[in-house]
């Protein structure tokens, strides 16, 4: 072994850790560099996202004030900074919930014969109605706040993770390996538990990808209405509903927001595209 195959021995070792599917490398860098820029605000900008200025309202752009101020005087590009970190926060914090809470009930469902026709027909009238207008009408009810915001749109969308894992676990209970488990002599919870939620993981990541994207869009579209994260809060969703009376005369402060919230959303879809790709030997890249 020559003392070049010693130097580049450590960067084959990370080469390994890189995904092979461009999709995820697109997708996780671009959502990396989103995080990082959410992460670092108190580093990037130079005033308070909250703070009312009368006497610098409706400011063009400048090196003071990077994309300029709104009507109410509040610098746009430090409001942008900090309202990524609330569409952030209610993206993970939906699909953790969604994936932990409707992962068990599809699993209880699709493997427990006495629970399936309860869990279904209850998750069956929840899909009835829209997600996005059944989210609307729980958070409407319980009012508005941030933990309101993300309990209604969890459980919104916590019936589509039932449906996804109660569907496979129906098919692996079918499968000769369970059978085998269960001929020697494995409890019910032990092949739960050991062989088919392992099995169950590669569409769960898939599907919480998915679900956390929709989650800042509902988020977004139920501040912009007025009965999702309140006012005080900066967030993409405020920034757009108070710039709408005003997007003729000042239209960055609209579409900065909404080019955020496309691009965060664009990088979740693609590295929810590039798992399935991953998990899926018919889409892996050749």
């Amino acid at each position: 072994m020559n003392a070049s195959s010693l130097t580049l021995a450590p960067f084959r070792g990370l080469s390994r850790l890189v995904p092979r599917s461009a999709k995820l490398r697109i997708g996780g860098g671009l959502l990396v560099a989103i995080v990082l820029v959410a992460i670092c605000a108190p580093l990037l900008t130079w005033h308070d996202p909250g703070e009312i200025s009368p006497a610098t309202r409706l400011r063009p752009p400048s090196t003071e004030f990077l994309l300029g101020t709104d009507m109410m005087g509040r610098d746009l590009w430090a409001r942008l900074v900090y309202g990524g970190r609330v569409s952030l926060l209610v993206g993970l914090s939906v699909a953790v919930i969604a994936t932990l809470i409707g992962g068990a009930l599809g699993l209880a469902a699709g493997f427990i014969r006495a629970l399936d026709p309860i869990l279904m027909r209850i998750t069956d009238g929840l899909m009835a109605i829209p997600s996005l207008l059944l989210a609307i009408s729980l958070a409407a009810v319980s009012g508005g706040g941030l933990g309101t915001v993300i309990a209604s749109i969890s459980l919104a969308e916590m019936p589509r993770m039932v449906r996804v894992v109660r569907s496979v676990t129906l098919s692996l209970r079918e499968t000769a390996f369970i059978d085998a488990a269960w001929l020697a002599g494995n409890s019910d919870r032990a092949i739960m538990f050991r062989h088919v939620l392992p099995n169950t993981l590669a569409p769960l990541s898939v599907q919480a990808t998915f679900i956390c994207a929709s989650a800042m869009v509902t988020e977004s579209i139920l501040t912009f209405i007025g009965a999702g994260t309140p006012p005080s809060i900066p967030s993409w969703g405020n920034i757009m509903s108070d710039a709408r009376a005003l997007w003729q005369l000042k239209p960055l402060a609209i579409f900065a927001p909404a080019a955020a919230l496309t691009l965060t959303i664009l990088a979740v879809n693609m590295i929810g595209d590039g798992l399935r790709d991953h998990f899926d030997p018919k889409h892996q890249d050749r």
